[in-house]
């Protein structure tokens, strides 16, 4: 061999071990073992590089092309941030207009083509426009043929069950307070369309409010936000709530959902408190094995079905003997075949 042959026969760089070694096993047909001996590779090895090169993932050499080259990228994106500052942009927005062009940089790089041209750091931006916010009340007119994107949309196959059951009649019978704008039914519909989105507080309102299809379905421009729905929270009587409460037993049994033919499941449940020292009675807590602090609540269930007929909460230590046998026996318990009047629900 010539002087320089221990180049191609012990090549140094991995690249060129991998093209020596694919160039003895394609071109002089030996074997993988003798190939992966010759160049420090086991066989599985050399297999493997000769199918990414009959895939056409293996590159080993690169094509310039000769010719004059096109104007630097330095000049260009000097003189669009040029333009771009001109129009009053900040730094960080010229870089996501660059960037969005086609011409990445970062505010960094901006910042310094800036300060080369001598331009000095842009001034305190006033504050940002406020939107005014969508206010809830009644929609005059239908909106025939518009279109509102819903992300809650699943609360509509409530729409069917609330209509079946008069829930509006039933509301302006209890007696439930109303606003100016705002009906007794907007009010009583937006808290149970919250309760039905898994949001336990009224604090939680603000992605309900922010949905355009949700305020159509109840027939307003948007819902009420969460201020409205704690503070009608506390101008509700009891009385409204038991009277709502007597009348949504009564349609339910008249719709056939109540019918009391299979008996009841009567319970207590404890629902224990956390937080500060309040004057609690303690009752036994099963999740927790132990007597601490917590709200006794009765519930009473059609056996049949999956409603609750009653449910009363405060429940005293000394009343809960015999409560059940009461609930059944009573004046104003429930009977079988005869017409159920609920006491004392939430």
């Amino acid at each position: 061999m010539r002087a320089g042959a221990e180049y191609f026969v012990e090549p140094g760089e991995p690249a060129q071990r991998r093209y020596e070694a694919l160039r003895c096993y394609f071109v002089d047909d030996a074997s993988a073992e003798a190939v992966g001996a010759r160049f420090g590779y086991s066989p599985a090895t050399v297999h493997q590089l000769a199918a990414e090169l009959r895939a056409g993932r293996t590159s080993f050499f690169r094509s310039s092309k000769p010719g004059p080259k096109g104007p630097r990228k330095t000049t260009t994106v000097r003189d669009r941030v040029l333009v771009l500052r001109a129009q009053d942009r900040s730094v960080t927005e010229i870089a996501e207009a660059l960037t969005a062009q086609g011409h990445p940089v970062s505010a960094q790089t901006v910042w310094a083509i800036l300060k080369s041209e001598g331009l000095e750091r842009r001034g305190p931006g006033g504050p940002a426009p406020r939107l005014e916010p969508v206010r809830a009340k009644a929609i005059s007119d239908w909106p025939a043929g518009a279109r509102y994107d819903c992300d809650h949309a699943g609360l509509y196959l409530l729409l069917p069950a609330m209509a079946e059951l008069g829930l509006d009649t039933l509301v302006g019978a209890a007696r439930y307070p109303g606003t100016k704008v705002l009906s007794s039914f907007h009010s009583l519909a937006s808290l149970l369309l919250l309760k039905a989105s898994r949001r336990g507080r009224a604090a939680n309102a603000f992605p309900l409010g922010a949905d355009p299809g949700l305020g159509l379905a109840l027939g307003l421009v948007a819902l009420p936000k969460a201020t409205h729905l704690t503070s009608y929270s506390y101008r509700v009587r009891r009385s409204s709530n038991v009277a709502l409460l007597e009348g949504l037993a009564r349609r339910c049994r008249q719709i056939g959902l109540y019918h009391g033919q299979g008996g009841f499941n009567l319970d207590f449940h404890t629902i224990r408190h956390v937080g500060e020292q309040v004057p609690l009675e303690e009752h036994y807590v099963v999740s927790r094995s132990q007597r601490t602090r917590s709200v006794l609540t009765f519930f009473a269930q059609d056996h049949d079905r999956d409603g609750l007929r009653q449910r009363r909460r405060h429940q005293g230590r000394t009343s809960q003997r015999g409560d059940r046998l009461r609930r059944v026996r009573g004046p104003r318990g429930f009977r079988t075949g005869t017409t159920m009047i609920p006491v004392w629900k939430l």
